[in-house]
């Protein structure tokens, strides 16, 4: 939630500073009235704006709102603004909030590159007129093509200007006595330091071309008019050119507003991109015309991948770490799986709240997780691996190690969610003030974070009391198994047991040919006492 923000005024035109003075003080005097603005400064230009403003800018108002508590959010002051200047003819309005944390722009920022700046322009309008009036829900359209302009170009003759002894030098003085002015020397006042120009220019309302067509320029052959030897042609200005690795860029940037007419939710700006995205591969276009998103979706994708080396490097460090201390590469997979439990329960949190998955809040969330859940799978597996080295049954083992550790991780975890539901629900308690506030900026920082946390830790609890004890204990269940099965199998068919050296074993120890499984093997009724004797030994 913006403290402040910027209200930029645009328009088109070769207004004089008078004209944009008034415009801006109508456009302040309708802003005034609107309430939960707490100052309003006037400025000339893009002077004093808290973030990026269009091109054809002429003046803007910073704004400073009341504290959040004593106002409505800044959307529904934005909407106030935007409804009371509407009807201003011949004037934009865009308004920018000040962005708290690293610079993103607006919702859509698609920079367009190419070879050629000729092919660069179509581009960039025809990719302005599909968001502005064809993608939809899209507000405060922007491009950075150059402002409507003509600047004149003159081309002298040199061929037809070498034939009468004369060249640039000679004719060049001509034209700047109708612009620039010709200088002739510099005058340094006994008061100042820096020298200033002396320039010779004809008078203003004789600076026309009409004035410059009538110059006549000494020659060898006498006076010849100097519009013989010029050409002027009238071209687009141009008043700045963008370039990035190598290449002519213009960006075309937007805003996202409004409700899905399906859902009732507001529109995603992610939505909109993927829906421009799609539109762009669609599309035909020259060779050398490129594409490349940047804004909030360039930060997102380079927050992603930077996520993704932070996670994969803590699982690797982890790895290593487990190895070390299990002596097991099944156990390790085991402990390590709680971090896919986590993240699914991370997913499931954000499905179940409604809230946007924010790659650098929600994506520390789980990082953070990968060191946190697996706690729960280590005090398992270490009080297991304990019971074993001291010869217990390992179905028995991990019933005595759930017994003994489901309370100490069930206290933890409850603890844990507790102590992170109030930045999880946005409750921000001030002990100073002995103020309880529900939905303050302060703590809207960490609310994806905080629920990250929460329905990740929660959710891989269940599953790891649930899913460590059986993957651990599965090995020796199917061992167990599969080895009752075969001694059934070879006491059955002494075949079998004779081919691979077993049938002795089995006819001779046949109180052992379920082993120590639960499995249903039937045995004859000459077994029954010896399996007898062994279980009441057991």
């Amino acid at each position: 939630e913006p403290d402040f923000a910027t209200v930029a005024i645009t328009g088109r035109g070769n207004y004089s500073p008078v004209e944009i003075r008034d415009i801006l003080i109508e456009v302040e005097q309708r802003v005034l009235p609107i309430e939960g603005i707490k100052d309003i400064v006037l400025n000339f230009g893009s002077n004093g704006a808290v973030a990026e403003v269009p091109n054809d800018t002429i003046g803007n108002l910073q704004l400073e709102f009341l504290e959040y508590r004593d106002r409505l959010k800044a959307d529904e002051i934005f909407a106030q603004i935007r409804q009371a200047t509407a009807n201003i003819p011949g004037v934009g309005i865009e308004l920018v909030g000040s962005e708290e944390g690293p610079p993103t722009g607006k919702d859509i920022s698609l920079r367009i590159m190419s070879d050629t700046y000729e092919e660069l322009l179509p581009a960039v309008e025809r990719v302005r007129n599909f968001v502005e009036f064809e993608l939809g829900n899209t507000i405060d359209v922007e491009d950075s093509s150059p402002l409507p302009g003509i600047e004149w170009q003159i081309k002298i003759d040199r061929e037809k200007a070498g034939r009468f002894g004369i060249g640039v030098r000679e004719l060049s003085p001509y034209i700047q006595l109708v612009t620039s002015g010709v200088e002739i020397g510099t005058y340094r006042p006994d008061d100042a330091t820096d020298e200033v120009e002396i320039r010779v220019r004809l008078p203003q309302n004789e600076r026309t071309f009409a004035a410059l067509d009538s110059l006549n320029v000494a020659t060898s052959d006498g006076l010849v008019p100097v519009a013989n030897f010029i050409e002027r042609k009238p071209v687009f200005e141009v008043s700045r050119l963008n370039r990035w690795d190598g290449k002519y860029y213009m960006s075309v940037r937007a805003n996202v507003i409004g409700d899905d007419p399906e859902t009732g939710e507001p529109v995603l700006a992610q939505t909109k991109v993927d829906q421009l995205r799609d539109w762009t591969l669609a599309q035909e276009w020259p060779e050398d015309v490129s594409f490349v998103w940047a804004g909030a979706d360039e930060q997102t994708q380079e927050t992603n991948a930077f996520m993704m080396q932070a996670g994969l490097g803590a699982l690797f460090l982890m790895f290593l770490i487990l190895l070390t201390q299990f002596n097991s590469f099944y156990q390790v997979f085991v402990t390590l799986s709680t971090v896919v439990m986590s993240t699914a329960g991370v997913l499931l949190g954000m499905l179940i709240t409604g809230q946007p998955f924010s790659a650098i809040m929600t994506g520390i969330g789980i990082v953070s997780l990968a060191g946190v859940v697996v706690n729960n799978s280590i005090v398992l597996i270490d009080t297991y691996n304990r019971l074993r080295r001291d010869n217990v049954d390992p179905v028995v083992a991990m019933l005595m190690t759930a017994a003994q550790r489901t309370r100490p991780v069930i206290l933890t975890t409850v603890t844990t969610i507790f102590g992170l539901l109030p930045m999880a629900l946005g409750i921000s308690i001030n002990f100073f003030d002995r103020v309880i506030e529900l939905g303050a900026p302060s703590g809207a920082w960490w609310i994806s974070l905080s629920t990250a946390l929460v329905s990740g830790l929660a959710f891989s609890t269940l599953l790891t009391l649930v899913l460590v004890p059986v993957l651990i204990t599965a090995p020796y269940v199917w061992k167990q198994q599969i080895k009752g099965i075969w001694q059934w199998i070879t006491h059955r068919v002494p075949a079998i047991g004779r081919l691979f050296g077993a049938g002795k074993s089995a006819q001779s120890a046949p109180g052992d040919a379920a082993g120590e499984t639960g499995a249903v093997i039937p045995i004859s009724e000459s077994d029954k006492g010896a399996r007898g004797t062994q279980q009441a030994a057991e």
